[in-house]
């Protein structure tokens, strides 16, 4: 039948950021149904209220993103991430380019800036340093040169300043936040976690006294799911751990 994994059992479920948690549910919820409420036996009333608080805890994250992220940041943060993709796509295409110089400073910065190409999915702050990082290795030898090569060097300056600007409005604002709605949110995950855990019993009971190809590939999905979560948010303090900070970054473009 599959092994089920009790959500309370499920380490990084208090410590992951509340729009994960709201990624989290609001797949939870498109699979319970695209399974069956029914035919999963979850209790209707149970389920009602805990997509009711779904939409309350989006709501709330939604406005509490909104109230720290000033429209001026997220334009240059979306400039930003576009020239990155520029970039890195440049580079990649690049290395099939049939001029052989062009496809050595190609394959030469490919290897050298790959871990780079899975933080443009990262979150705001994280991606901006992973910016600040990628930028000052290009600018050191013999990545700028092949840089050059490519003729991206205006993309390159283009995305650093920018990324700066953005940096310092994000350390601008970071005294300014407002915490208004943390209590909310997490008065409503708790609430939500002990409702989860009380229809996701129901189905992991049913699953096992009156089996079905539904409950079987629902609990194949949450696993999977959960799965996924893991190991982004392992990846991300792994990343955060591995990298040095903008400062420290900048020292050692200098020195």
């Amino acid at each position: 039948m599959g092994r089920y994994l009790r959500y309370k059992n499920f380490s990084l479920a208090t410590r992951i950021s509340n729009l994960d948690y709201c990624h989290l549910s609001a797949r939870t919820i498109e699979h319970v149904k695209a399974a069956g409420v029914e035919k999963l036996h979850v209790p209707v009333d149970i389920f009602q209220e805990y997509c009711e608080l779904q939409v309350k805890l989006h709501e709330l994250t939604r406005k509490s993103r909104a109230s720290i992220e000033t429209a001026q940041i997220v334009e240059l943060n979306a400039t930003v991430t576009r020239l990155m993709r520029v970039i890195l796509a440049s580079i990649r295409a690049s290395c099939k380019n049939p001029v052989p110089e062009k496809k050595e400073a190609a394959t030469t910065l490919y290897l050298a800036l790959k871990q780079f190409y899975k933080t443009v999915r990262w979150t705001q702050h994280l991606k901006s340093e992973a910016v600040s990082i990628m930028a000052g290795r290009m600018r050191k030898e013999p990545l700028s040169k092949h840089i050059q090569t490519l003729g991206l060097q205006g993309e390159v300056d283009d995305m650093d300043r920018l990324n700066e600007q953005c940096m310092a409005l994000m350390d601008a604002r970071s005294d300014k936040k407002v915490n208004q709605g943390k209590q909310g949110t997490k008065r409503i995950r708790r609430q939500m976690d002990e409702l989860y855990e009380v229809f996701m019993t129901a189905i992991w009971i049913f699953s096992i006294t009156d089996p079905s190809e539904e409950a079987t590939a629902f609990i194949r999905s949450t696993n999977k799911l959960l799965s996924d979560i893991t190991t982004s948010y392992r990846q991300h303090m792994a990343a955060k751990k591995r990298q040095p900070s903008v400062r420290e970054a900048k020292n050692s473009d200098q020195g």
